[in-house]
Formats: structure tokens, C-alpha cells, sequence
């Protein structure tokens, strides 16, 4: 009997300011073959900040040299101009259109190969 692999899912990391409060959620998920898709949120009043930019990066380091995963991918509503910035600001390159949840979303990828 074969089995398919594993969708590993990681822990949701968050990221938590000065006095504690949580101000985003990272996640790596669907992990198959060094490949995870990733998602993040970020709390409304620490949107703008540099909040989800700094978690994202973090996130990517981790999977590089904890996971040693080679490939990212994200997807990010169109309507969501943010999270695409974000995504671009930290590596990941539109590739194409996706629905997701039954929304219009362009998918972002990032190599992670040495």
C-alpha cells in the first residue's frame, strides 16, 4: 500500500511586542519534498510597523537553516496590496494567479537554495 507523505504543518510563531500582546501569527504549512507555503497576520494597530516585513524574514530564516526547506510559497489576495508588498520586500516573486478561499490571489515564490 503506498502512502503519500506527510502534510507536515508547523507551529503558528507569533510575534509579541514590548508588553507581551501578540501583533502577528506566522505559519509554515502543507510541507512536502523542502517545500511549505507560507501564511502570516498581522493585529490592525501594528499594521504599517514593519511587523509582518520582520516575522516574514524570521519565518525565512527558519526555514532555510532550522527546516532546511528550498522553496516558500505564498499566496496573497489581489484586494490585499500589503501582504503582495510585503512578500516582495522580502524575496518572494509573483509567478501567477491562484484563487484561494474562493478569492482572486496572486502566488509568490522564494528559492531558498544556498
Amino acid at each position: 500500500m503506498d502512502k503519500s507523505p506527510p502534510h507536515l504543518t508547523s507551529p503558528p510563531y507569533v510575534l509579541l511586542d514590548d508588553d507581551g500582546r501578540v501583533v502577528g501569527r506566522f505559519n509554515l504549512f502543507d510541507v512536502v519534498d523542502g517545500v511549505a507555503e507560507l501564511g502570516f497576520r498581522v493585529a490592525e494597530a501594528s499594521s504599517g510597523r514593519g511587523v509582518a516585513r520582520a516575522g516574514v524574514r524570521q519565518v525565512i530564516a527558519l526555514a532555510r537553516g532550522g527546516y532546511g526547506l528550498v522553496r516558500l510559497i505564498a499566496d496573497a489576495e489581489i484586494r490585499n496590496g500589503a501582504s503582495r508588498a510585503v512578500l516582495r520586500a522580502t524575496g518572494f516573486v509573483p509567478v501567477g494567479e491562484v484563487e484561494r478561499g474562493g478569492q482572486p490571489c496572486v502566488r509568490h515564490v522564494l528559492d531558498l537554495s544556498p
